[in-house]
């Protein structure tokens, strides 16, 4: 589901786009309505934000949301969009909590996935234990998905050592991060975490987890072009921009 086309880089822009987002209005925490949604994209267009795959809150079990109305909902807003001329594209897709009920309505194909492929963006409590987490990974990885955790600098059992993200990797999963853990926004000691992250090549995904357009909005060209100029130019690349769009392009 496409808003537009993909626009073109201006010189000094990098491309982004964004696997975990909460500009789907009046659903969850996010975006409270139409108007709101709206002004995210317009961020979003600035910050050159190419692609959005949208992920509200999804609780297995305990959700009024569908597949099948997060689809509708996101075409509804991908309508707008054209309508407004807004140049980023939309998909659909949640962001799952992980609960005991998950593995049960992962066989029942209930879980809205990154945009209907395997990846699965799932968030747990901030406090889970990492052998906790290891076990989720085992048995969504077991169901043919692959558990993409989101923001792993807010478990702080597990970002305390670059080794058991690597452990979580190795197990199945892909690891995403905030865009704000990396301005400094949460602090300099989350931000000098997260880019030990970077620097051993253990993130997957740059996302915004944005919710609004004023405290939590889209706003990545600062800091992604910081990290441009830290780490190696293609992995940022592929992980503010190339694995995203694979999903998108699925």
């Amino acid at each position: 589901m496409t808003a537009a086309g993909f626009q073109k880089t201006g010189k000094n822009e990098v491309r982004f786009a964004d696997v975990h987002c909460h500009i789907l209005y009046g659903v969850d925490d996010g975006s409270r309505n139409k108007e709101t949604s709206l002004s995210m994209l317009k961020q979003a267009a600035r910050e050159n934000v190419e692609g959005i795959i949208l992920t509200p809150h999804f609780f297995a079990g305990r959700s009024s949301l569908t597949r099948d109305l997060i689809r509708e909902k996101t075409e509804e807003l991908a309508s707008l969009c054209r309508e407004e001329g807004i140049p980023v594209s939309l998909f659909p897709g949640a962001e799952l909590y992980y609960t005991e009920e998950t593995d049960e309505a992962l066989k029942r194909n209930e879980v809205p996935t990154l945009n209907d492929t395997n990846r699965l963006l799932t968030e747990f409590s901030t406090e889970i234990l990492e052998a906790e987490i290891l076990n989720a990974v085992k048995r969504i990885a077991s169901l043919g998905y692959v558990p993409v955790i989101a923001h792993v600098e807010r478990y702080r059992n597990v970002i305390s050592s670059e080794d058991k993200v690597e452990n979580l990797r190795l197990q199945g999963a892909e690891i995403q991060v905030n865009v704000s853990a990396l301005s400094g926004a949460h602090g300099l000691a989350v931000r000098s975490r997260t880019e030990r992250l970077l620097k051993r090549r253990l993130v997957d995904y740059l996302g915004t987890d944005a919710h609004d357009d004023r405290y939590r909005k889209v706003e990545v060209q600062k800091t992604v072009g910081r990290l441009m100029k830290k780490f190696d130019r293609e992995y940022i690349e592929e992980i503010t921009y190339w694995n995203a769009k694979s999903l998108m392009d699925a």
